[in-house]
């Protein structure tokens, strides 16, 4: 099922597919996908392509939290969707387990987000 998932950074030149993503999942205007692109950036974009189309993505928003007087490395979660003719297939799982890796591998230990359904996100480990 998962063999066609290929998890990788957004390319600039995809950003347009990102904000009609982002527009059909989110039910938002155009307008308002692009300024909310522009404010995360493209670097902070993750996708899922399935058979080299792009059927899910996500921001990941740098941030960090105090602990014992330390700051520590955390990410945000933010704006996970996937197109509907595509969900049911693996792409949000694989989206959230690959981003999680990326996260690790990367050093980052903490990652929050504000789950619109519980499902996925503990599927993905989060509670």
């Amino acid at each position: 099922m998962t063999a066609s998932l290929e998890y990788t950074p957004l390319h600039p030149d995809e950003a347009q597919q990102i904000i009609r993503l982002d527009a059909q999942c989110f039910v938002s205007s155009l307008d308002r996908g692009q300024v909310y692109l522009d404010r995360i950036g493209t670097e902070n974009i993750r996708v899922v392509r399935q058979n080299a189309k792009i059927a899910g993505s996500l921001a990941l928003l740098p941030m960090g939290q105090w602990w014992g007087g330390k700051r520590v490395p955390m990410t945000g979660i933010a704006a996970v969707g996937v197109l509907p003719e595509d969900r049911g297939t693996g792409v949000a799982i694989t989206l959230m387990q690959k981003m999680l890796r990326e996260l690790y591998d990367g050093g980052i230990s903490i990652s929050v987000l504000y789950p619109a359904t519980q499902r996925l996100y503990r599927k993905a480990g989060y509670e």
